[in-house]
Parts: C-alpha cells; structure tokens; sequence
C-alpha cells in the first residue's frame, strides 16, 4: 500500500511554485516590455533567449550539485540573489531611459535564468530523495499541476502588473521571489552519502550514464525538438496580441492562463493516464500540435481561447508522463547531472527558438508562423513512438 507523500516534497513542491510564478510573470514582462520599446520581434524573442542562455551550462551545474553535500544552501543563496536582480531593475526604471530599462532586463534575464537552473537541478535531487518509488505518479502529476497551476497565476498577474507601470511590476515580481525562500528554509534534508570525486570526475560520470542509457538519450533527442517548437510560441502570442490584434497585455495573460490552466487540469489527469509513453505522448503532441494550427486559423482572440486550452490539457499530461519515466530511469546520485544535461541540450535551445520565432513573423506574418509551429508538432509525434525503449515505457 502506497504511503503518502512526505512534508519535505510538498515544500519543493510549494518553493518550486511560488517559484515558476515570478519567472513566468518575468518571461512575459521581458517580451511585453522588449517588444513595446523596440517593436522588434527578434529583440523581444532574444530577451526571452537570454533567460535560457544560462542551461548551455546546466549539465556542469548539476554535477556539482550532485556532488555537494550542501544543496539546501546554494538554493537559498540562489533564491535570494535572484531577488535582489529585481531591486536593481526598480532602480534602472526610476533612474534610467528605456534602452537602459531593456538592457538591464537583459542582465536580470541572464541571473535569473541562471539561479532558477540552479534551484531546478537541486529539486530534481530533493524530488528522487523525498518521493517513494510507489508515488512516483502521484508525487509527479501534483508537482506538475502545482507549477502549471502557479504559471497560469503568474501569466496572469504580468498582464494586468504591466498596466500599472514597470516599476510596480518589478516590486511585486521582488516580493514573489522572496516568498520562495521560506520553503526552502523549512526543508530538512535528509542524510545521504555522496561520494567525493573531482568535478571534472562527475562529469565524466554523468556522461557515461547518460550514454549507456538509451532512454534517456531518446527523451533529449524529442526533447530538443519540443523545445525548439514550443519555445517559439511566447513571442508569436506576444505578437499576436501586440501587434496582430492591437489588445492590452492582460489578453496575452489570458491566453497563456488558458494553456497553463489546461496544464494542471492534465497533469492532475495524468495521474489516471496509463500505458506505454510513446502513446501517451505521440497522441498528445498530435493533439497539441493540431489545435495550434487551429489558433493560426482564427479570426478572433477568444476564438483561441478553446484551442490554448486543449494544448495546455496535452502539455500536462504529457508532463506528467515524462517526469514519472525520469524518475524511473535515473538513480539519485545522477538527477541533477541529468536534469542539467536536458537542460543543456534541450531546454537550451529556447535561446534560439525565441529569435527564430521573431524571426519567422517576420518572414512569414504572425497567423503563418503560428501555423507552422503546429504543423510541426504534430508531424513530431510519430517520434514518440519509433523510438522503442522510451516508448514503450509503462507509465
């Protein structure tokens, strides 16, 4: 009979949260206020990159963590430097011009998307050492359905923030950073052996591992190409809205609470969702990939408003599904290694993917570029399933 889940996961749970509410509402402040004072998609994309620039080193990053016998202290230390890069924000707005206002979003994006890789690696480790192996599912489908939970509050919120001016915005994103650090306070860990070996030693440690499992090389190989995708979508909204039709913020905040609404409803129906991972998940991206074409065709925004929640219903469960695989496949000793090489390869690619986007809106007009993305998804599922031992993982 499973037990149930432990008092330090649901602080990672909450920390990881409160967490994903300020970056969320930042991602959407860096394209909003980019994009309002350059008019220019690829700029306003590359702010978004540069939020992800810091996960070409996350594969080191987690070796060390993995290493480091005091995870609970770098968090902290993360947590509250990643606060402190709002103050000087506030401060470049009261004192500076606009093109000083971007480039310091610029600096800001790059420590906060450092720090949260750091915290992201670290509660990899925490998940595997707080989570029993029978509530893996479980412990998954609630981790997913907080965070999508909290993205959607923190779209939300960045949407009617930016009405009230940058400065207001950036106090408020202060104060949510710094709400993540009590969770993390509270978190007791528990004791564990971690072998000393150089950080050159780990890392080649983490490659082996890496290599030798096909699985987890099959994930990065999709992963990579998801990534790439739907890491486009933040600035082709961002444009729809802005510049296709002409609409305040607080729609491009309601068109992503409809995708990370639709998150938590599927990572909560993950948890009921079982059998083998290529079907789950080549049927979710063909789903998803299909009512993003759909979004293209629209005439209106509250059209889209139907289609974003079906592909946040297929986000979740796919989620769900993948993170319940990791949890299988990878030991203890090798989760922040391996949560930073996704991050590396994978994830990393969002670097790109949000200059690539502008730059297909720009090529292509903002409904086709849209189009294209969805077209691409769903040609992707297939992937899902050729490719036999991720696939046919039971979930």
């Amino acid at each position: 009979m499973a037990g149930s889940i432990s008092k330090e996961f649901k602080l990672v749970t909450l920390n990881a949260g409160i967490s994903r509410l300020g970056t969320s509402a930042f991602d959407l402040v860096i394209l909003w206020v980019v994009l309002q004072v350059t008019r220019s998609p690829v700029l306003s994309g590359l702010g978004e990159g540069i939020l992800a620039l810091p996960l070409f080193f996350s594969f080191f990053l987690g070796a060390i963590i993995d290493k480091s016998s005091h995870k609970k202290g770098m968090a902290i230390a993360a947590a509250v430097l990643r606060s402190a890069v709002l103050i000087v924000l506030l401060i470049v707005d009261v004192i500076g011009s606009k093109v000083a206002i971007v480039i310091a979003i610029y600096g800001a994006a790059f420590v906060i998307g450092l720090t949260s890789d750091l915290l992201n690696s670290v509660r990899a480790s925490w998940t595997k050492q707080f989570l029993d192996e029978e509530l893996y599912k479980a412990g998954s489908s609630m981790s997913n359905a907080v965070t999508s939970f909290f993205d959607a509050a923190g779209y939300a919120a960045s949407g009617l923030l930016l009405t009230l001016g940058y400065a207001n915005t950036f106090l408020v994103l202060f104060v949510v950073f710094l709400a993540a650090i009590p969770p993390l306070m509270l978190i007791k860990e528990r004791g564990t052996i971690v072998q000393k070996s150089s950080s050159l030693g780990s890392v080649r440690e983490g490659m082996s591992f890496i290599a030798g499992n096909r699985p987890v090389v099959e994930a990065m190989v999709i992963a990579v190409i998801i990534n790439l995708l739907f890491g486009m979508t933040g600035v082709m909204f961002t444009a729809l809205v802005q510049i296709s039709f002409k609409l305040p913020a607080y729609y491009m905040s309601a068109l992503i609470v409809c995708i990370m609404g639709g998150a938590a409803v599927g990572s909560m129906l993950g948890a009921r969702v079982k059998g083998k991972l290529g079907h789950i998940s080549g049927a979710s991206m063909l789903v998803a990939g299909l009512s993003v074409v759909g979004m293209a065709a629209s005439r209106s925004i509250y059209l889209d408003f139907v289609p974003s929640l079906v592909v946040g219903i297929c986000i979740g469960v796919l989620n769900a599904a993948l993170m319940t695989a990791f949890l299988k496949i990878v030991p203890y000793d090798m989760m922040a290694r391996v949560q930073g090489a996704f991050n590396t390869f994978t994830l990393a690619v969002t670097f790109v993917s949000g200059a690539i986007g502008g730059a297909f809106i720009t090529l292509l007009t903002v409904k086709w570029a849209i189009a294209l993305i969805g077209v691409l998804a769903a040609a992707s599922a297939p992937l899902w399933v050729s490719f036999k031992e991720l696939g046919g993982l039971k979930v």
